[in-house]
C-alpha cells in the first residue's frame, strides 16, 4: 500500500506540472470567467447561461490560437411545453414560432445593444452549414447560435458562442436546428467528466490534453470529441465486467450487513417501505458512481497505463466509427437489490426523483454480481442511459 501511495502521489505531481505548463494564461482565463459572470447577470431575466466544451471542464490551453467558449442559454418550461417540442424531435418539423428562434433574436439584440459602442467586441450570428442528409450534397445555412468575438489591438483575442435550448429540471435541453429539433447531453457531459476526472486523479484531463496534441492534424475536432465521449462511455461502462466493482459491492455488503439477521429484521420493519433505512441509504450511496474511488484506483493504477490504452482504443474506435454503430451510454443510476433470507420479501434500493423518468428514454440494465458467490441474497443492477450524438 506504501509502494501504491508513492506511485500515485507521483503521477499527480507529473500530471499537475504538464497541464500548468499548457494552462491558459491567468489573466485571459479570468477576463473570460467575468464575461461569463456578466453575460449571466446581462441575461438571467431571459434564460440560464450554462458552461459546456473544452472551457467547462479546463480543455482550452496555451496553444490554442483562437480558444472558443462554448455556453448554453437555457430558457426553463413546463412539462407540457417540453413535451410539445420533445413530440416534433421525431416528426422533423419546426414551428413557425418556435420559442428557441425568439430566444435566440432577444439575446442577440440585447447584446448588440450592450457592446454597439465597444469596437473590440463584434456580436453576430454565428452561420453553419447544415447538409440534408449524409447522401446529399444540398446544404442550408442555419445561424443556430450566436458568436461574440473579443479583440485586443485588432488581433482576435478569443470567441464565445452561445447556443440557446429549452430545458425543464428533470429533462435534456432541446436545441433547434432550425428545421428540426434536437436534444443535448452537453450538460451531462461536463458533469460527467467532473466525476470521472476526480475519480481517476485527473487522468482523464491529462489524455484529453494528449488527445488534443497527438491527433490535432489527423483528426477533425468532431472525431476528437467522438473520442472523448467514448472514453467516458468506456470508464463507465466497464464497471459491469470489473472484478473491482464486484470486490467493493462485496465489501459493502459485509460491511454494513454483517450477518443475514440484521436484513431479517430490517424486512419485518413495517416502516421499511415508507422510510429509507440508514442502512440501505448508505448501501445505495456506496455505490454511485462518484462514490468508487477505490474501484477507479485498483482498475487505473498508473498514469501511463491508462494513457497508451485508451490513445490506442480511440484510433481504433473511430476509424471503426464505433460511435455510429454502437450505443454510447452513459451512468445513470446504481440499484442494490436485496432480499431477505427465506427470498420471499425484496427491496431495490435507488432515488426518489430520477431524469428521463417521464420520458421514453431507453434505459439500459446491467446486473453485476458480489465477487463472494455465496451472499446469495444481494446483486446490483447498474443502469445507463443512451447519449445523445446529433450529426
Amino acid at each position: 500500500m506504501k509502494n501504491e501511495s508513492k506511485v500515485l502521489t507521483s503521477d499527480i505531481q507529473l500530471i499537475n506540472e504538464q497541464l500548468k505548463a499548457v494552462e491558459l494564461d491567468k489573466n485571459l482565463k479570468n477576463y473570460i470567467k467575468k464575461t461569463i459572470i456578466y453575460l449571466k447577470s446581462l441575461l438571467s431575466d431571459l434564460v440560464d447561461i450554462r458552461k459546456i466544451g473544452s472551457f467547462a471542464i479546463n480543455g482550452l490551453y496555451s496553444i490554442e490560437e483562437e480558444p472558443v467558449v462554448d455556453l448554453l442559454a437555457l430558457k426553463y418550461i413546463n412539462r407540457e411545453m417540453y413535451k410539445t417540442y420533445e413530440n416534433e424531435i421525431d416528426s422533423k418539423e419546426h414551428f413557425s414560432d418556435c420559442w428557441i428562434c425568439e430566444v435566440n433574436e432577444e439575446i442577440l439584440i440585447r447584446l448588440r445593444k450592450k457592446y454597439s459602442f465597444d469596437p473590440e467586441i463584434k456580436v453576430e450570428w454565428n452561420t453553419k452549414k447544415y447538409f440534408y442528409d449524409k447522401f446529399s450534397d444540398d446544404f442550408y445555412l442555419h445561424t443556430d447560435s450566436i458568436k461574440m468575438d473579443f479583440y485586443k489591438n485588432n488581433i482576435l483575442g478569443f470567441s464565445i458562442i452561445i447556443r440557446t435550448g429549452l430545458t425543464h429540471n428533470l429533462f435534456p435541453p432541446i436545441l433547434c436546428m432550425k428545421n428540426s429539433y434536437h436534444k443535448t447531453n452537453a450538460l451531462d457531459y461536463v458533469k460527467t467528466f467532473k466525476t470521472l476526472n476526480n475519480l481517476t486523479v485527473r487522468k482523464l484531463e491529462i489524455l484529453f490534453f494528449y488527445i488534443r496534441i497527438n491527433f490535432r492534424l489527423k483528426y477533425t475536432k468532431e472525431q476528437r470529441l467522438m473520442m472523448k465521449i467514448m472514453v467516458m462511455s468506456e470508464l463507465q461502462e466497464q464497471l459491469t465486467r470489473n472484478k473491482f466493482f464486484q470486490e467493493w459491492a462485496t465489501t459493502v455488503f459485509h460491511y454494513l450487513f454483517p450477518n443475514k439477521k440484521i436484513i431479517d429484521e430490517l424486512f419485518q420493519s413495517n416502516n421499511l417501505y415508507y422510510k429509507k433505512h440508514k442502512l440501505f441509504a448508505k448501501c445505495y450511496s456506496s455505490l454511485k458512481l462518484k462514490n468508487l474511488h477505490w474501484v477507479f484506483h485498483k482498475t487505473y493504477p498508473k498514469t501511463k497505463d491508462f494513457l497508451d490504452n485508451f490513445l490506442d482504443n480511440c484510433e481504433v474506435w473511430i476509424k471503426e466509427q464505433k460511435h455510429k454503430k454502437d450505443e454510447i451510454v452513459f451512468w445513470y443510476d446504481t440499484n442494490p437489490y436485496i432480499k431477505n433470507s427465506s427470498g420471499d420479501s425484496n427491496f431495490t434500493m435507488k432515488k426518489d426523483k430520477k431524469l428521463f423518468d417521464d420520458l421514453e428514454e431507453k434505459i439500459i440494465s446491467k446486473t453485476v454480481y458480489p465477487s463472494d458467490k455465496d451472499i446469495g441474497i444481494f446483486v446490483v443492477f447498474l443502469k445507463y442511459f443512451i447519449f445523445s450524438i446529433t450529426d
